[in-house]
């Protein structure tokens, strides 16, 4: 369902087992161009603090769980504008 008046990265909501999520272009969120949605495109939900949201995003190769233990921080090489949106980063991980 479209939001009037919502941000452009908003592209709608949807129920989800009773619980409305706003769907976010995580690509447009990002400053790229809005998506195309395609059969591809999927929707991740994401829990941000107390708020659970949907991302639109292009594709998913896995699913993994972690705890923040494994979690590294953004490297120093990383702008402020891209620390804004990442918390930190895997890496070292057995698939």
């Amino acid at each position: 369902v479209r939001v009037p008046l919502a941000a452009d990265v908003v592209r709608g909501l949807i129920n989800l087992r009773g619980a409305v999520l706003p769907i976010v272009d995580l690509a447009s969120r990002l400053g790229f161009s809005a998506s195309e949605v395609s059969d591809r495109h999927v929707i991740i939900v994401a829990q941000i603090g107390e708020q659970v949201v949907g991302l639109l995003v292009d594709a998913v190769s896995d699913i993994l769980s972690v705890t923040d233990d494994v979690i590294q921080p953004c490297p120093d090489v990383a702008s402020d504008t891209a620390k804004t949106f990442v918390r930190g980063l895997l890496a070292g991980l057995k698939f």
